[in-house]
Protein backbone atom coordinates (compact mmCIF):
# COMPACT_ATOMS: atom_id res chain seq x y z
CA UNK A 1 0.00 0.00 0.00
CA UNK A 2 1.37 3.38 -0.94
CA UNK A 3 1.17 6.28 1.43
CA UNK A 4 0.80 9.94 0.85
CA UNK A 5 1.58 12.88 3.00
CA UNK A 6 -0.24 16.03 2.17
CA UNK A 7 0.68 19.47 3.44
CA UNK A 8 -1.96 22.12 3.49
CA UNK A 9 -1.39 25.73 4.45
CA UNK A 10 -4.38 26.82 6.46
CA UNK A 11 -4.49 30.44 7.46
CA UNK A 12 -6.11 31.86 10.52
CA UNK A 13 -6.21 35.35 11.93
CA UNK A 14 -6.67 34.60 15.63
CA UNK A 15 -4.18 32.10 17.03
CA UNK A 16 -2.69 31.68 20.47
CA UNK A 17 0.58 33.51 21.14
CA UNK A 18 3.96 31.87 20.81
CA UNK A 19 6.68 32.04 23.39
CA UNK A 20 10.15 33.51 23.44
CA UNK A 21 11.44 36.20 21.11
CA UNK A 22 9.15 35.01 18.33
CA UNK A 23 6.22 36.92 19.81
CA UNK A 24 7.99 40.27 19.46
CA UNK A 25 6.95 42.43 16.50
CA UNK A 26 4.36 39.83 15.47
CA UNK A 27 2.05 41.29 12.81
CA UNK A 28 -1.53 39.94 12.93
CA UNK A 29 -2.28 37.71 9.95
CA UNK A 30 -5.43 39.59 9.01
CA UNK A 31 -3.46 42.83 8.51
CA UNK A 32 -1.06 41.40 5.90
CA UNK A 33 -1.09 42.72 2.35
CA UNK A 34 0.56 39.51 1.14
CA UNK A 35 0.36 36.15 2.93
CA UNK A 36 3.42 33.96 3.52
CA UNK A 37 3.96 31.34 0.81
CA UNK A 38 6.06 28.20 1.00
CA UNK A 39 9.32 28.72 -0.88
CA UNK A 40 10.87 25.36 0.04
CA UNK A 41 8.66 22.56 1.28
CA UNK A 42 9.74 19.56 3.26
CA UNK A 43 7.89 16.26 3.36
CA UNK A 44 7.23 14.85 6.81
CA UNK A 45 8.13 11.22 7.38
CA UNK A 46 5.08 8.96 7.72
CA UNK A 47 5.90 7.10 10.94
CA UNK A 48 6.33 3.38 10.29
CA UNK A 49 4.09 2.30 13.18
CA UNK A 50 1.27 4.59 12.04
CA UNK A 51 1.58 3.34 8.47
CA UNK A 52 1.70 -0.30 9.57
CA UNK A 53 -1.45 0.21 11.70
CA UNK A 54 -3.26 1.89 8.80
CA UNK A 55 -3.58 5.12 10.79
CA UNK A 56 -4.61 8.26 8.94
CA UNK A 57 -5.16 11.75 10.26
CA UNK A 58 -3.66 15.19 10.54
CA UNK A 59 -1.69 17.55 12.75
CA UNK A 60 -2.37 21.29 12.81
CA UNK A 61 0.56 23.50 13.72
CA UNK A 62 0.99 27.16 14.62
CA UNK A 63 4.07 28.44 12.80
CA UNK A 64 5.67 31.83 13.30
CA UNK A 65 7.28 32.87 10.01
CA UNK A 66 10.04 35.43 10.48
CA UNK A 67 10.55 38.43 8.19
CA UNK A 68 13.39 36.55 6.45
CA UNK A 69 11.09 33.60 5.66
CA UNK A 70 12.59 31.26 8.24
CA UNK A 71 10.51 29.42 10.81
CA UNK A 72 10.86 31.16 14.16
CA UNK A 73 8.74 28.75 16.21
CA UNK A 74 6.39 25.81 15.80
CA UNK A 75 3.72 24.65 18.24
CA UNK A 76 0.96 22.05 18.03
CA UNK A 77 -2.46 23.68 17.63
CA UNK A 78 -4.33 20.39 17.19
CA UNK A 79 -2.66 17.07 17.88
CA UNK A 80 -3.11 13.98 15.77
CA UNK A 81 -3.42 11.99 18.98
CA UNK A 82 -0.16 10.19 18.19
CA UNK A 83 3.19 11.43 19.48
CA UNK A 84 5.11 9.90 16.58
CA UNK A 85 2.96 11.67 13.98
CA UNK A 86 3.01 14.98 15.87
CA UNK A 87 6.81 14.78 16.16
CA UNK A 88 7.17 14.07 12.45
CA UNK A 89 5.06 17.11 11.52
CA UNK A 90 6.94 19.35 13.99
CA UNK A 91 10.29 18.22 12.62
CA UNK A 92 9.27 18.85 9.01
CA UNK A 93 7.73 22.26 9.78
CA UNK A 94 10.96 23.49 11.37
CA UNK A 95 12.71 22.97 8.02
CA UNK A 96 10.18 24.86 5.89
CA UNK A 97 11.25 28.09 4.20
CA UNK A 98 8.71 30.76 3.28
CA UNK A 99 8.38 33.88 1.24
CA UNK A 100 7.42 36.09 4.18
CA UNK A 101 4.19 37.97 4.63
CA UNK A 102 4.28 41.61 3.54
CA UNK A 103 2.82 44.86 4.84
CA UNK A 104 3.38 47.90 2.65
CA UNK A 105 5.85 45.89 0.58
CA UNK A 106 8.02 45.16 3.64
CA UNK A 107 8.51 41.61 5.00
CA UNK A 108 7.13 41.05 8.51
CA UNK A 109 6.99 38.35 11.17
CA UNK A 110 3.57 36.70 11.39
CA UNK A 111 1.84 33.56 12.58
CA UNK A 112 0.13 31.07 10.30
CA UNK A 113 -1.56 27.76 10.86
CA UNK A 114 -0.54 24.72 8.84
CA UNK A 115 -2.02 21.25 8.58
CA UNK A 116 -0.01 18.14 7.81
CA UNK A 117 -2.31 15.38 6.53
CA UNK A 118 -1.16 11.77 6.76
CA UNK A 119 -3.11 9.57 4.37
CA UNK A 120 -2.61 6.06 3.06
CA UNK A 121 -3.48 5.58 -0.60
Amino acid sequence: MRHALLFALVTAASLAGCGGDCSEDLVPFDTLDTRPEIARGVEAVYPEAARREGWEGSVTLDIVVDADGSVCSVDIAESSGRDDVDDSALSAAKDLVFEPGLVGGEPVRTRIQSRFIFQLI
